[in-house]
């Protein structure tokens, strides 16, 4: 059935309302790694704390994602007081220290089409991840008081993040999944959020603009339009066929493109636990739809 969500005009848009409560956090160390999910963490303006902190390159300092390299879901991460630990199902585990040591210079690399800084963590942790994707790789670690990239999209107000695509935070609502996929076979995991808010209404989050949850608040500043990615089993590693991007692309378009979640820009800074209470601060005051790849997105 063909979705469309319309936010209207509203005299209350600063009228502070329930959004339901925080379901599930979700760190991912390194970018298309697997995630992990604390009971409670710290978000800054660049996001998540160690959320896609390090990140994989190749022989030219591309970086790599499941795009190109679907297996990279099975390599575990846990995340501990002084390191984070890599686990692959053929290899002893890899401790990886959360601290940078002194003195390593940073190396240009590239993350679709920005050019970024990073700071190369050596040919043993390298060599480490060669084995685990049977390709030549190495591991960079993001430096965001260093490296002078900035989001330059309009709504990204020159954020400043670690080896996200482009945003700091991606927030999706666990009513919108289960109304887009009422049977169940695509769980959230599939779409790699940061916070999981438990909603009663689909789709609610077209209607927000700015919510508090916990010490944190956020603004969602555009839908997150969707890749391939979605399409791999985050359990396997294994690509599937077209699904949930070909029913995305029918019920939950914008601008031409595929959208699940909303990314958002982190307006204070502070910690989250799950459970925590969602409060909708601000709604949308502008109309614009989801469906007809309509692209009037302004708040």
């Amino acid at each position: 059935m063909h979705r469309v969500s319309c936010v209207i005009a509203t005299s209350q848009a600063h009228l502070e309302t329930s959004a339901g409560r925080l379901a599930l956090i979700g760190v991912h160390p390194v970018k298309s790694c697997r995630s992990v999910h604390p009971e409670s963490w710290s978000l800054a303006e660049t996001g998540l704390e160690l959320d896609r902190a390090w990140m994989l390159i190749d022989d030219t300092g591309r970086f790599i994602s499941q795009r190109q390299v679907p297996g990279m879901a099975v390599i575990r991460t846990t995340i501990n007081e002084d390191h984070i630990l890599v686990e692959h199902p053929d290899l002893p585990a890899l401790p990886i220290p959360r601290l940078m040591e002194s003195g390593p210079e940073t190396r240009a690399v590239r993350l679709h089409q920005a050019d970024r800084l990073g700071i190369d963590e050596g040919d043993l942790i390298a060599n480490w991840f060669s084995r685990a994707l049977g390709r030549n790789c190495r591991l960079v670690r993001s430096v965001p008081d260093v490296d002078p990239w900035r989001n330059p999209e309009p709504e990204g107000e020159a954020a400043n993040t670690r080896f996200p695509d482009l945003y700091p935070v991606l927030v999706a609502n666990t009513a919108s999944l289960e109304a887009s996929f009422p049977d169940g076979r695509f769980p959230m995991a599939r779409f790699r959020p940061n916070l999981v808010i438990d909603s009663p209404e689909p789709f609610a989050e077209d209607h927000w603009l700015r919510l508090r949850i916990g010490d944190v608040e956020l603004e969602l500043v555009k839908p997150c339009a969707r890749c391939k990615v979605t399409t791999i089993d985050q359990d396997t590693g294994q690509a599937g066929g077209p699904e949930p991007l070909q029913t995305l692309s029918r019920t939950r378009s914008w601008n031409n493109k595929a959208i699940f979640g909303w990314n958002a820009l982190v307006r204070k800074p502070g910690m989250v636990r799950s459970g925590d209470p969602v409060q909708v601060l601000q709604n949308r005051t502008i109309a614009f739809s989801i469906g007809d790849n309509s692209s009037d997105l302004n708040n």
